[in-house]
């Protein structure tokens, strides 16, 4: 559920961001692109506990919420749990969306958009009809990437699940790191592998249309 969760949501924020570099001049695409890029270089496991430090019931931005008198108690939401989970890998997974749907975008000849507005279309009528349907590629890519990086994770659960937060990849590494129990843990990871290629296998179904009509 996580995994499909940060898939869905990496893909709607990544999809309007890449958009935007789409559209920007030479100049301010180049420095969104660079925001975008520069936490890629960054290690992993210090991302992790920079969104760590925001989240939990004392977390910066429970802290602030509390303290600003917009709620009476820390939320939920923001605590160490599956809520936490989910935020992390969706701030740290978003590169991985952004880029490849970008690449699509950058691929759609100009002159398809061009002969749409010759044709009387509107610009949510290209969007819909040329631009989106030509991006469906960058954003089978996305969704895999970031569905695959999420459900096998098991550093972001480990540091920011909290007790309640196991998910598959830590019950994993639990079996083989802790608990010893490498049958049980291989079957599982027989059965992440199966859900991964079944995720692979509809990425492929995802693909741009032949022709496009107006």
């Amino acid at each position: 559920v996580i995994g499909v969760a940060t898939a869905l949501v990496c893909t709607l924020i990544g999809f309007p961001a890449a958009y935007l570099m789409k559209v920007l001049g030479p100049t301010r695409r180049s420095l969104l692109m660079v925001a975008f890029a520069v936490p890629l270089l960054m290690s992993y496991v210090i991302k992790i506990y920079t969104v760590r430090n925001l989240l939990g019931t004392n977390g910066v931005i429970n802290h602030f919420l509390t303290a600003s008198g917009l709620v009476s108690q820390p939320l939920e939401f923001f605590t160490l749990s599956y809520y936490g989970v989910f935020l992390t890998l969706t701030s740290v997974l978003l590169p991985f969306a952004v880029f490849p749907i970008f690449l699509s975008l950058d691929r759609i000849p100009a002159s398809l958009v061009e002969a749409a507005a010759d044709l009387g279309a509107s610009r949510t009528r290209i969007f819909w009809t040329v631009i989106f349907p030509l991006s469906l590629s960058g954003v089978a890519v996305s969704l895999t990437f970031t569905f695959v990086l999420a459900i096998g994770d098991f550093i972001t659960p480990e540091l920011v699940g909290g007790p309640n937060g196991f998910t598959l990849g830590r019950i994993i590494f639990s079996q083989f790191g802790l608990g010893f129990n490498w049958p049980f843990g291989a079957a599982l990871s027989t059965f992440m592998m199966m859900i991964v290629t079944v995720a692979l296998a509809l990425a492929t179904r995802i693909r741009p249309p032949g022709k496009v009509t107006f």
